[in-house]
This record gives C-alpha cells, structure tokens and sequence, in this order.
C-alpha cells in the first residue's frame, strides 16, 4: 500500500509539530525535542522528495528515500553530530543501502548548520537551563 501526502499537507504538518514543541517546551509539558526533531526532518524530506518526484521523474521514483535523508539531516544540523545521526537514522530504519546517501546528507547539513552559525541544541539548551534566575528585588 502506497500513500501519497500532498505537499501542502506536509508543510502544514512541519509547521505545527515545530510549532507545538516549541509550545510544550517553554510550558514544561514532557515531550523533548528528539522525536519532534526527527519528525519534522522526516516531513520536511518527504515534501522535498515529492518535489523532486514532480519534477525530476526520472531521477528517483520513490519520495520516501528522501524522508530519512530529511530525518538525518535534520538531526545532524540540529545536535551537530553527523555521524551519530548517520547511524541512528541507518539503524532506525534499517535502510543500510542509503548509507552513502545519508553519509553526504548529514555531512553537508551539519556543515552548512556550522557555517551559519548554528550551535548544537543540547548545549545550548544546558547553557540556557545553567543561567541564574533573575531575582526579584522585592524578595
């Protein structure tokens, strides 16, 4: 059975995982930001995917493959860790003949996430869960 998602479905359903992770974090909900991450990776590839398939038929057939190019290089990018991304991604899905694909994927996301400035995001959460409170003066 092959299911077939609209690309405008799957731009909405990005910006609103994104949206409520952002939501369940700042309130405290548990949630984390690792399943969403891979979530909204595996969306954003399929839309990207069902893009190529669009326009480039002949190149590639199946949008899915690019889903877990999504997932991987979304995770690289975000954690700054692409060879932990890499054989998460290939260990989940157990897709060992994308390998090399997924190899220059996050390789390329986690460099282009580097050059602009990105910071990995367990780091850079722990920097902002180490801040001091701000202490009121009427205390």
């Amino acid at each position: 059975m092959h299911h077939e998602f609209s690309t405008t479905i799957l731009l909405v359903l990005s910006f609103l995982r994104f949206l409520f992770t952002i939501v369940s974090y700042a309130v405290g909900t548990p949630g984390g930001i690792f399943a969403p991450m891979l979530a909204i990776g595996t969306f954003l590839g399929l839309w990207y995917g069902q893009l190529v398939v669009v326009f480039f038929p002949a190149l590639v057939e199946n949008s899915g493959i690019f889903a877990i190019g999504g997932m991987g290089a979304l995770f690289a990018a975000t954690v700054q860790a692409p060879i932990t991304g890499i054989i998460l991604i290939v260990e989940m899905t157990r897709s060992y003949e994308l390998i090399l694909p997924l190899m220059m994927t996050c390789l390329s996301a986690s460099l282009v996430a580097n050059r602009l400035g990105g910071k990995p995001i367990y780091s850079q959460l722990a920097k902002a869960g180490s801040m001091d409170p701000v202490v009121s003066k009427n205390a």
